[in-house]
Order: structure tokens, then C-alpha cells, then sequence
């Protein structure tokens, strides 16, 4: 859908028992009501083995730009999160 619409999509790849990933989606929850042009979305690893494949630690974040990963970041540091979301959104 991003990459027909030319928009940005930010993914979340998490566990259900990972508090560090639950912390974050909050977070997400924010930076997709103040975005509403582009997609956010969280995934647990487990119910998305196939794309989740690739990654190591969660939670970490996958932003996508027209369908193309261009960037990564691994943690839990909601500032961090937050200005890598202005760098692609601005």
C-alpha cells in the first residue's frame, strides 16, 4: 500500500512478552495519529516468521520508503524513534 500511495511505512517487530516492545508502542500509536499519510505498524516476530527472518533484536524498527527498507533501528529509546521519524518525514 505504501509503495502505490509513495508513502513511508515504520514497522515495530516485537514479542508479546517483551516489555522493552510493549513500551514502544505507544510511541508508534503517536507518531501514526500526527502522521496520518503514512502507515505504522507493529509486528510479533512469531506471527510473521517469514518477514521477520532478518530480525535480531527486538524490538526494532523497519522504515520503508515506496516499498524499500532504508533504514534500521534496534531499542527501545522513544527519542530516538521520534527523530528518526522526522529525518524520513521532513
Amino acid at each position: 500500500e505504501s509503495r502505490a500511495k509513495g508513502t513511508k511505512l515504520f514497522v515495530e517487530f516485537g514479542t508479546a512478552w517483551c516489555e522493552h516492545c510493549k513500551g514502544m508502542v505507544p510511541a508508534m500509536a503517536a507518531l501514526g495519529r500526527a502522521h496520518r499519510k503514512h502507515t505504522f505498524a507493529v509486528a510479533d516476530v512469531f506471527h510473521t516468521p517469514v518477514v521477520s527472518e532478518r530480525v535480531v533484536y527486538t524490538p526494532t524498527f523497519w522504515v520503508y520508503d515506496r516499498g524499500v527498507k532504508v533504514d534500521q533501528l534496534i531499542g527501545s529509546d522513544v527519542q530516538n524513534l521520534k527523530d528518526r521519524a522526522w529525518l524520513h518525514l521532513s
